[in-house]
């Protein structure tokens, strides 16, 4: 993984942060205890798809978006996650 920018506590990601995954995936948002926890957006690079909500100890929980990009517009799906 490679760290883009970002906060650490005790040599854990902790606090905000955008982290570039060695695949190209990019996380920009909440860390805590070196997981994904609060908000964030989660872009994948091999579609481009982007996940925009809410994150718990590194899952997807609640209510969030997945946009779409496309060549002529985006596409936005509401979704929720139940624990």
């Amino acid at each position: 993984m490679l760290v883009v920018s970002g906060n650490w506590v005790d040599d854990m990601r902790s606090g905000h942060g955008r982290y570039r995954y060695v695949n190209g995936d990019m996380y920009d948002g909440e860390w805590l205890n070196h997981v994904r926890h609060g908000s964030g957006q989660y872009t994948y690079a091999v579609n481009g798809i982007v996940y925009s909500g809410t994150w718990e100890n590194g899952r997807r929980v609640g209510t969030g978006s997945i946009s779409v990009v496309g060549r002529e517009s985006v596409k936005v799906i509401h979704i929720k996650f139940l624990i």
